[in-house]
């Protein structure tokens, strides 16, 4: 993972964390690229978040299953994930 910029993370900031799957999806051509970088993004309102780290890819679901995009955060105190498909952006 490479580390938050800020180590203050409340959701009233708009703070995000992507995965380097989605980074590659957004156009990123490293990590470090997309830091402070702003997107938005629709869930169930809309949202802009200023990405302040990116995480290693992970399997989110089974171990055959290829890496998805998602997007971490906290909301309301509690962390979520939001995971993408090709059609969601």
């Amino acid at each position: 993972m490479i580390p938050p910029r800020d180590k203050t993370w409340y959701p009233e900031q708009n703070k995000i964390m992507i995965n380097e799957r989605l980074s590659q999806m957004l156009g990123f051509k490293t990590p470090d690229d997309a830091i402070h970088q702003k997107v938005r993004f629709s869930a169930w309102d809309e949202f802009t978040g200023e990405i302040i780290g990116v995480v290693k890819n992970y399997h989110q679901r089974s171990l055959r299953d290829s890496y998805e995009p998602a997007i971490l955060f906290l909301w309301r105190l509690r962390s979520m994930a939001i995971n993408f498909n090709a059609h969601s952006y």
